[in-house]
């Protein structure tokens, strides 16, 4: 299953399988696009990920040793 997910106000969007190994490809993607945003979660081996469902709609839960980042999930009509 994919879900795209994102914060557009700190300009962050991109579409994530849920298979195995998701935890390590979104902290490698952000790591890599947005290195100022992941410097300041200040992620390390205690951080966490975690895809979580509420009231029907996803999201993905960054948590580093400085915050938290949410990411919700974005639903696009195909037409």
């Amino acid at each position: 299953m994919n879900v795209l997910l994102g914060d557009l106000e700190k300009g962050i969007l991109f579409n994530l399988g849920l298979e195995n190994g998701f935890h390590e490809r979104a902290a490698t993607w952000l790591s890599e696009n947005h290195p100022d945003i992941w410097s300041e979660l200040d992620f390390h081996e205690g951080g966490e990920i975690r895809f979580d469902i509420v009231n029907g709609i996803g999201g993905l839960m960054v948590s580093g040793d400085n915050g938290i980042l949410i990411l919700k999930q974005i639903k696009v009509d195909s037409i």
